[in-house]
């Protein structure tokens, strides 16, 4: 899906695998994506400028409790074209995100301009 300015947005769900998954049916490059453990209400983030696994004290974790925390290790990465031409994300093995067969997760991944600080 796309807006008049440019900015793109898929989202999708799929199962935990307790192995990285990449995502890459987007149809853009993604600049932001937000992964949601729909059974045990987690979340990891990545966001412009903040990094990626080279970097990971830039992603974000939020557990149920409301604790929101630096990850030390991993996070979600964004991935240059395949050799189809297809860019994307990925998803690591991470606690309380993706480290199970058993539970569902759904994404959220936004491409196009990216957000501007005023």
């Amino acid at each position: 899906m796309s807006s008049s300015n440019g900015l793109q947005h898929k989202s999708g769900r799929l199962k935990a695998t307790n192995a990285i998954i990449d995502v890459r049916s987007l149809g853009f490059e993604p600049h932001t994506v937000k992964v949601f453990n729909v059974t045990n209400l987690a979340t990891v983030e990545r966001f412009p400028g903040l990094g990626d696994s080279a970097n990971p004290e830039r992603n974000k974790k939020t557990v149920a409790a409301g604790t929101v925390t630096t990850l030390a290790t991993g996070g979600v990465t964004i991935l240059a074209a395949d050799s189809a031409g297809n860019p994307g994300f990925r998803i690591p093995v991470l606690a309380d995100i993706n480290d199970t067969t058993t539970e569902d997760l759904a994404w959220e991944a936004w491409g196009g301009p990216e957000p501007v600080n005023p």
